[in-house]
């Protein structure tokens, strides 16, 4: 298969934008996870008083 050089960076730049996306939704995870935990934990101590 022929790929010209136009093909490889439309290629490229398709990954950068699906990576770009996976990154943001791991770091919305990961926020979110954080916060859950936070908020459980306080909410343990606040029941152990």
């Amino acid at each position: 298969m022929n790929r010209t050089l136009a093909d490889f960076q439309a290629a490229q730049q398709q990954q950068a934008a699906i990576n770009v996306i996976l990154l943001r939704s791991v770091v919305r995870l990961t926020v979110t996870a954080r916060r859950f935990f936070l908020i459980s934990g306080l909410r343990r101590s606040i029941n152990r008083i």
